[in-house]
């Protein structure tokens, strides 16, 4: 399992729109963990397709990346994590 470490610099344009379980994969979280941060954090994940899955756009495995380090790394609260993310939104 390949963990991944939020890094600003990281690019993730190679990844198109990838399904829950790659990103869960790749961000070494289970997938509820995935859906539970998309009732917490807007803009987590918008798209799906017809199956009606979810689908991850480069921009939001980023959001992502962002909401673990946060959350993983920093050890903030949900709401900690979620001013983090608006104040630097808003910034």
């Amino acid at each position: 399992m390949t963990t991944w470490r939020y890094s600003p610099e990281r690019r993730t344009s190679r990844i198109s729109c990838t399904s829950r379980s790659r990103i869960s994969d790749l961000l070494g979280v289970e997938p509820y963990v995935l859906r539970f941060w998309e009732t917490e954090f807007p803009g987590a994940c918008n798209r799906r397709n017809p199956a009606p899955a979810r689908l991850y756009r480069p921009q939001d495995v980023e959001l992502l990346l962002r909401i673990k380090h946060l959350l993983y790394e920093k050890r903030y609260t949900i709401e900690g994590a979620r001013q983090s993310l608006e104040s630097k939104a808003g910034a």
